[in-house]
């Protein structure tokens, strides 16, 4: 049974450096099923958990970030490292790594120690990984910190170095922007020393994405043309990918639809070339994106039910509230109010679970959701009572003004939407002056299509056409 297991890790390894995920994924299961407890024989700890940290790589080659997770949550629960199940421990336990980080590790006497805490690390990283898609922010820096803490533990090393980068972008993300900026410089010195191209894209990734969350199209142009530079001289179709959504977003955001189709095409086109699911599923929803823009209803909603479908069961909860609420939208224009209806409660019960977002990408979903509950208003949609339209308008007006307050970029968005719902109230003195106010910020951020349509609303009402004509 020992040499059958050898072997099979062998080859598990053997098709992980191929970028054959699906084989390494049954090659290492094929290990833990003859090397686990209650067999005849049973591989060490250290062993099974070098598997669970194949098993979860190759998830993360295939874009599955749920199995990633799940077999991060695996070898902590091997390691009897499973994180506390209540939010007080959690939080004792952030305060309390929080302190172990002002003061010098204890490193690890032996090689195999050394090794356990570098896997232990990236385990913890795995579980963060997924907390951050689920907007998880309490769970997500607890797995980020204890991540670092034990990578830090074994040494010099590209786990060390992957979990400084995944603290600081979480930090960051957290609003901890000063600590982001110091820790991503840091890591990306670490990266460059290390000679690890990976390491060094994925750093100047997590830089492009905030710069990009503070509407700094141009720094975070030349951070995702630097990653994915890199990404093509090694040969990093999952670190290509990952930059090219946030390259699709750059256009998108500042009204270009034309080139975000191109880029968000481009993705899609990669990543069915290299089978990576996960890329296919945003290429997808990119797609929707730029075809809601643009008009393209019934497209739009062919290509979001396409990528929900992908999606399955097996998506974070930020993924799933974009995709339900762009597809309410597009169902809401077509006029099929069951569906629209349908797909809005379960993008806002995701919503209002998640609180205040970490990811800039879900400024779309809490518009669209705004837009379409004041379609439902102003026609009178009867699925529900016209209190209970307006309950839905007012808590996805609440959701933009939270984004807002996190990410600059929801500013005008959040103001123009909100005016709308103050113009069905008749109260168009309030909504003239919020127009007013958001306009500029349009013009400051580079929002075109934001820009487009606050002067449109502005000159459908003669208080606002007077303002307009005064800036």
């Amino acid at each position: 049974r020992a040499a059958l297991v050898e072997a099979a890790e062998a080859a598990g390894q053997a098709n992980l450096e191929a970028g054959a995920f699906p084989e390494a994924t049954w090659w290492f299961e094929l290990c833990l099923r003859h090397g686990s407890v209650g067999r005849s024989w049973r591989a060490p700890p250290l062993r099974a958990l070098r598997w669970y940290r194949g098993l979860s790589d190759a998830a993360h080659g295939r874009g599955d970030v749920g199995a990633r997770s799940g077999y991060g949550a695996r070898a902590l629960a091997l390691m009897g490292r499973e994180p506390p199940s209540s939010r007080a421990g959690l939080m004792g336990r952030v305060v309390w790594g929080a302190l172990r980080l002002t003061v010098p590790p204890i490193l690890r006497r032996n090689h195999e120690q050394q090794l356990a805490a570098r896997l232990t690390a990236r385990a913890l990283g795995d579980r963060a990984v997924k907390h951050w898609f689920d907007n998880d922010r309490l769970a997500m820096v607890h797995g980020l910190i204890w991540g670092f803490i034990e990578a830090r533990t074994g040494g010099p090393s590209p786990e060390y170095t992957l979990a400084a980068i995944e603290l600081s972008a979480g930090l960051g993300f957290a609003g901890f922007d000063r600590v982001f900026r110091w820790g991503i410089r840091r890591a990306i010195a670490g990266a460059r020393a290390l000679d690890d191209g990976a390491l060094e894209a994925y750093a100047r990734l997590f830089e492009g994405m905030m710069h990009l969350a503070r509407a700094e199209w141009g720094p975070a142009g030349v951070c995702i043309d630097e990653s994915q530079a890199i990404c093509d001289a090694i040969g990093d179709e999952r670190g290509w990918g990952n930059a090219q959504v946030v390259r699709f977003w750059l256009a998108h955001y500042v009204g270009d639809a034309t080139e975000a189709w191109r880029r968000a095409d481009h993705l899609l086109r990669r990543a069915v070339d290299h089978g990576h699911e996960q890329h296919q599923i945003w290429g997808l929803h990119s797609m929707g994106l730029v075809q809601l823009r643009t008009g393209d209803d019934a497209e739009a909603h062919a290509a979001l039910t396409r990528a929900l479908e992908m999606l399955g069961g097996r998506g974070a909860r930020v993924e799933r509230l974009q995709m339900y609420a762009a597809r309410a939208l597009a169902a809401c224009r077509l006029d099929e109010r069951r569906a629209a209806t349908d797909d809005a409660d379960k993008a806002i019960e995701i919503a209002i679970e998640l609180g205040r977002p970490t990811s800039h990408a879900v400024l779309e979903a809490y518009r669209a959701l705004a837009e379409v509950y004041l379609i439902a208003l102003a026609a009178d949609w009867t699925r529900k009572s016209r209190r209970a339209w307006t309950a839905a308008l007012d808590c996805a007006l609440g959701q933009l003004d939270r984004y807002a307050q996190a990410f600059p970029i929801g500013r005008p968005a959040a103001a123009l939407m909100r005016s709308r719902a103050l113009m069905s109230r008749g109260r168009e003195r309030a909504a003239t002056r919020l127009l007013l106010r958001a306009r500029p910020l349009a013009e400051q951020y580079g929002l075109a299509d934001e820009r487009r349509d606050i002067d449109a609303a502005l000159a459908g009402t003669p208080r606002g056409a007077k303002g307009l004509a005064k800036s």
